[in-house]
């Protein structure tokens, strides 16, 4: 689900603070990169939506560096 999508529920879906927190840190939106994983975190908020899940998850981790391949 692209959180910048229009349409959806009709509330609100993303804290300011997690808005501001994806603001600062992402620069674009995607499946996770090529990682090593350091640590994973996951949070439920206290509402019950029936559209979607009110989970959070966040992953944490090293960048592999890409592979150059030799001549």
């Amino acid at each position: 689900m692209d959180p910048g999508a229009d349409g959806g529920p009709p509330y609100q879906m993303c804290t300011p603070t997690g808005t501001a927190l994806l603001a600062a840190t992402v620069s674009q939106w995607g499946g996770l990169p090529p990682m090593v994983v350091t640590a994973v975190g996951t949070g439920a908020g206290d509402r019950d939506p029936n559209e979607v899940p009110n989970v959070l998850q966040i992953v944490i981790g090293r960048p592999i560096a890409p592979r150059v391949p030799r001549p």
